[in-house]
């Protein structure tokens, strides 16, 4: 069964709409969606629900967080991201424009 989850900022207000659907049966092409989420109970011997909500594969999750990206939302913490990344790289650019500028400066048979 693959499933396809949709994200996407609501038209009115701050929040973010999600839709699941998924693919599957016997030809592997019927469509189902989600229509809704219960909550149980959990008994109290209990400390874990034994199955997961649902699982995606690496390429699904990639998707939603793409969407999640798409909808405005960025990582709280996070010292790998594009910004990040990017600024960095023009930090070290800089401090090699002023080391070459260094270098040349005091060793003017160099030029």
């Amino acid at each position: 069964m693959t499933f396809k989850i949709y994200a996407q900022r609501a038209a009115w207000g701050s929040s973010i709409e999600f839709q699941l659907g998924s693919l599957g049966g016997q030809t592997g092409s019927d469509l189902s969606i989600a229509t809704g989420l219960a909550m149980e109970p959990l008994p109290s011997d209990q400390c874990f629900p034994c199955r997961p909500l649902f699982t995606l594969a690496p390429t699904e999750a990639q998707d939603l967080m793409d969407q999640l990206w798409q909808c405005g939302l960025r990582p709280s913490e996070g010292s790998g991201s594009a910004g990040s990344l990017a600024a960095t790289e023009r930090h070290l650019e800089d401090m090699r424009k002023l080391a070459m500028h260094h270098c040349l400066r005091d060793r003017p048979e160099a030029v």
